[in-house]
């Protein structure tokens, strides 16, 4: 998948990661005021190496595909069919 492909979820790779990494407060009170202590940029230089490797593993998956498309083998939709 390209990064700035659609998944099922209509958001791309990079935006999946994003959004499991960015602060939430929770709504229940409590929860809020014991356990919110998440904090983005305590993981920033971590999510930017993840970033990166999404982007490689994309990049290299596309050369596969495109690869297997020029030995005759046929993309239908998002699955790959022997042609």
């Amino acid at each position: 998948m390209d990064t700035l492909e659609r998944t099922a979820d209509s958001e791309t790779a990079l935006e999946w990661v994003l959004d499991q990494y960015k602060e939430k407060k929770p709504r229940n009170p409590t929860i809020a005021a014991k356990f919110n202590t998440y904090r983005f940029a305590d993981y920033k230089e971590d999510v930017i190496e993840l970033l990166g490797r999404v982007c490689a593993v994309s990049v290299r998956t596309m050369e596969i595909v495109d690869g297997m498309e020029d030995v005759g083998r046929v993309r239908v939709g998002s699955s790959v069919e022997v042609g």
